[in-house]
């Protein structure tokens, strides 16, 4: 019976790895997550403060006091809930017809051979590749 204490972590390729890999890996992606969602803490941090609250003390300064008026505001003036409720009638209308044409593609992509399956499957997945944005680009030079 081996003894557990001699034994050491190997890699996927069976190379021995250092007992100090793991913790820095840690270490380096929890540093790279936190430099990722600064920006979002700061939106939400200046979300709560005044204009002037802003201006006198900075960007990154704690507000005096935490205050919901600016969302109400927001909702109100902004008409947010009526541009919420469209969005949601939108998506929802939009994730369904996908879900319908992808299901009925994937069905007869993988259960029927014909000439050119593999084609048809390659274009599918190239389509998934190129951004949304990419592929509006030039209808936007069509239509201006």
């Amino acid at each position: 019976m081996a003894n557990t204490a001699t034994i050491q972590q190997t890699g996927t390729a069976g190379e021995v790895q250092h007992p100090f890999v793991k913790p820095l890996l840690f270490i380096l992606m929890l540093s790279f997550v936190l430099v990722w969602l600064l920006p979002v803490f700061g939106g939400i941090l200046t979300a709560f403060r005044s204009m002037d609250d802003l201006t006198t003390k900075g960007f990154w300064a704690l507000p005096e006091s935490f205050s919901l008026q600016y969302f109400k505001e927001a909702w109100t003036t902004g008409m947010l809930g009526r541009y919420l409720y469209n969005s949601f009638v939108i998506t929802i209308h939009a994730l369904i017809g996908t879900l319908l044409l992808s299901s009925l593609a994937a069905f007869a992509l993988a259960g029927y051979r014909f000439r050119g399956n593999f084609i048809v499957y390659v274009t599918f997945v190239g389509g998934m590749l190129l951004p949304f944005q990419l592929l509006m680009l030039p209808l936007f030079q069509l239509i201006n």
